[in-house]
């Protein structure tokens, strides 16, 4: 258990220095209206957390020339009151240069956040660890939202695993044509997933159903 003393302030108004690092953690469609409370600190480097495709170049076109560091977060983790986080032990954070002299800050947070017991790893290509994380949180997700069953009841049907393998199989095809190598995030090496997606249906929905039901750990999207 680490226990840290959190100072909250309600604007970059309230703050009497420009901090050394902004981490967006907001949702994608609120990133445009986080960055323009940023304007306070022009060059103040940012680091996008989020979850998709297209945050780190929204970032650098409203900031352009500012230091940017593009990471991907595999830990699941749970709030069980206002004051607490819980990891669950598993996965860690990914980050990876995108744009500026980030390199020493870069390696300074993964020293951090190893440093807790989080693991952190350095990653090279900012937008082949996004599309790889993005491939990882298709598994069990959208389509498992779609019709209202659990990941595991997807997987036990043919038919919607039939559709959930095409989807699969539609990004890796996409990020072949952008030349997009699928790399290993930390407690999520999608490459493995990815030979699973790649077998004969019956195999792969074979394969890849007891893992489903592992990684989701029993939580619905």
């Amino acid at each position: 258990t680490i226990a840290a003393r959190v100072r909250r302030a309600g604007g970059p108004a309230e703050l009497a220095e420009a901090p050394d690092l902004v981490v967006v953690a907001v949702k994608m469609f609120d990133l445009a209206g986080a960055l323009d409370d940023l304007a306070a600190w022009p060059a103040v480097p940012v680091l996008t957390i989020q979850n998709g495709i297209g945050a780190e170049e929204l970032v650098a076109s409203a900031r352009p020339g500012v230091g940017l560091i593009a990471g991907s977060l595999t830990s699941p983790v749970e709030r069980p009151g206002p004051a607490e986080v819980r990891w669950r032990g598993r996965g860690g954070i990914a980050l990876a240069p995108a744009a500026g002299a980030v390199g020493p800050l870069v390696d300074a947070l993964v020293a951090a956040f190893s440093g807790v017991g989080l693991p952190a790893r350095r990653l090279a290509d900012p937008r082949a660890m996004k599309w790889s994380k993005l491939f990882g949180n298709l598994v069990g997700n959208a389509l498992s939202a779609l019709a209202d069953r659990d990941p595991a009841a997807v997987y036990a049907d043919p038919r919607l695993f039939a559709i959930e393998r095409r989807q699969l199989l539609e990004v890796l095809a996409v990020m072949r044509a952008a030349h997009l190598p699928l790399v290993a995030l930390p407690g999520a090496d999608v490459r493995l997933l990815a030979l699973a997606v790649r077998l004969p249906a019956p195999l792969s929905r074979a394969v890849l159903r007891p893992v489903v039901r592992r990684a989701r750990g029993g939580t619905s999207p």
